[in-house]
C-alpha cells in the first residue's frame, strides 16, 4: 500500500511540474488596448516631403483605415496594443511590401515610420479627430514676400482638404489639424511639383511656412471665412499720386475675387478679408509682373497699398 501511495504521489508531482512548465513556455497573446479608440487623420512623408494622407478608425482596439496617395488608395487593418503600439504590414499585388510602425500617445497625437521593399522609407504623423477648427478658410501664399497664389481650405473633423491656384498651376490640398491647431498640409501639381506646408490656426487666423520640390519656399496667410464684409467694391490704384488703373472686387464669405484694369490689360484679383477687415490681395499680370495689395475695410471703404515685383509701389483705394 505504501508503495502505491508513493507512486501516486510521484505521478501527481510530475503532472503538476509538467503543467507549470507548459504554462511557463506558452507565449501569451497580447490583448488589444481599448484606451485609444477613436477616429484619426494624418499625413505620411518621404525625406520630409508629404506624399499622401491616411485615415484610421480604432474600435475596441481594432484599427482599420486607408493610405491615400496621388495614384490610388490602400486599405489596412491592425490591432492597437498597450502603449498605443500598432504595426501594419501590407503586401501588394506585385509582391512588394510596406511595413508601418505607429504609436498613438495618450493625447491623441500619432507618430510613426514606414519602409517598403523598394528600400524607400519615411515618416508618418497625425492626430485624433478634432472639431474645434472646423470651417472654411481662404488665403494667399507668398514667395520672396510677393503674392504667388490663392488658396481655399475646408476643415471637417480635423481633416483638411482644399485647392491652390497660382502662377505655377493648380493643385489639390490635403492634410490635417491637431488639437493644438497645428496644421500639416501638402499639394501635388500636374507638373509633378509637390508642395509641403506646416503652420497653425489660432483665433481663426492661419499662418504657414511652405516649400516645394523645386527648392522654392515661402509663407502663407489666411482666415476663417466670414461674411462681415461681403459686398461689391470698386476703386482705383494710384502710383506717384496718379491714377494708373481701376478695379472691381466682390467679397463673398471672406473670399475676394475681382478684376484690375490697367493701361494695357486686365488681370484677375484674388485674396481674402478676415473678421477684422484686414484685406490681402494678389494680382498676376499678363507680363509676368506680380502685385501684392494689403489694406483694411472700414465703414464700407477700402484703403491700402500695393507693391509689385519690379519694386514699384502705390495706393489702392475705393469702397462700396
Amino acid at each position: 500500500m505504501r508503495k502505491l501511495i508513493t507512486t501516486v504521489q510521484l505521478a501527481l508531482s510530475l503532472a503538476i511540474i509538467i503543467s507549470i512548465v507548459s504554462c511557463g513556455d506558452k507565449d501569451e497573446e497580447p490583448s488589444a488596448s481599448l484606451a485609444f479608440d477613436g477616429s484619426y487623420n494624418g499625413i505620411f512623408s518621404m525625406q520630409g516631403v508629404q506624399i499622401g494622407t491616411w485615415t484610421m478608425l480604432v474600435h475596441k482596439g481594432q484599427a482599420s483605415g486607408s493610405f491615400d496617395y496621388i495614384t490610388g488608395s490602400t486599405a489596412y487593418t491592425g490591432t492597437v496594443y498597450e502603449g498605443g503600439k500598432l504595426e501594419v504590414n501590407i503586401t501588394y499585388d506585385d509582391g512588394s511590401t510596406t511595413e508601418t510602425v505607429i504609436t498613438i500617445k495618450e493625447d491623441g497625437v500619432v507618430s510613426g515610420t514606414w519602409a517598403n521593399s523598394d528600400v524607400e522609407f519615411g515618416e508618418l504623423s497625425g492626430a485624433i479627430e478634432v472639431t474645434s477648427f472646423d470651417g472654411s478658410y481662404n488665403g494667399i501664399a507668398f514667395s520672396d514676400d510677393m503674392y504667388s497664389a490663392s488658396w481655399s481650405l475646408t476643415i471637417s473633423k480635423g481633416k483638411a482638404t482644399g485647392a491652390y491656384s497660382g502662377g505655377d498651376g493648380n493643385g489639390l490640398i490635403s492634410g490635417y489639424v491637431d488639437g493644438d491647431g497645428k496644421l500639416s498640409i501638402g499639394s501635388a501639381f500636374a507638373t509633378g511639383t509637390v508642395l509641403t506646408a506646416q503652420g497653425s490656426i489660432a483665433d481663426g487666423d492661419v499662418t504657414v511656412v511652405w516649400f516645394d520640390t523645386t527648392q522654392e519656399s515661402g509663407t502663407a496667410v489666411g482666415a476663417l471665412a466670414t461674411g462681415a464684409f461681403d459686398n461689391d467694391y470698386e476703386g482705383t490704384a494710384l502710383g506717384g499720386g496718379v491714377v494708373i488703373g481701376t478695379w472691381t472686387l466682390n467679397i463673398a464669405s471672406g473670399k475676394a475675387m475681382g478684376v484690375y484694369n490697367g493701361s494695357d490689360d486686365s488681370s484677375a484679383i484674388n485674396g481674402f478679408a478676415n473678421e477684422d477687415g484686414d484685406i490681402y490681395l494678389g494680382i498676376n499680370q499678363g507680363d509676368g509682373d506680380v502685385v501684392t495689395v494689403t489694406g483694411t475695410i472700414e465703414g464700407g471703404d477700402i484703403a491700402g497699398s500695393w507693391t509689385d515685383s519690379d519694386g514699384r509701389s502705390g495706393t489702392f483705394v475705393g469702397g462700396i
